[in-house]
């Protein structure tokens, strides 16, 4: 029976969650997903593009191959301690709640 990952925390977010990548036009959309199955013994990675973990509201900034320590959460309380490799080809940041980007923070 697989495990099934239900989401994750590191240090650098306030939040993560699993999300969905797909594009829609020229613009790039994530829709939340339920937990994803990882069969036993088998390697599982979040595909940036399909299925990732998507990061919010960052501490501090990261880059593209950077490592991080996260605690991924599986269905029935397990946690595992992984170390995770940041992919940014699909990355945005976003600025904080209450927060106007820089270029529209500029033109108020």
């Amino acid at each position: 029976m697989p495990a099934r990952v239900r989401g994750g925390a590191t240090d650098v977010a306030t939040f993560s969650q699993i999300v969905k990548f797909s594009m829609m036009g020229a613009v790039l959309h994530t829709s939340m997903v339920g937990p994803v199955a990882v069969e036993p013994h088998e390697k599982y990675t979040f595909e940036p593009g399909i299925v990732g973990i998507e990061l919010r509201e960052l501490k501090q900034d990261i880059k593209r191959g950077d490592t991080l320590p996260m605690t991924l959460e599986f269905v029935g309380g397990v946690h595992i301690d992984v170390k995770v490799e940041v992919d940014s080809r699909s990355a945005v940041c976003y600025p904080p709640p209450g927060e106007l980007p820089p270029a529209k923070a500029a033109a108020h």
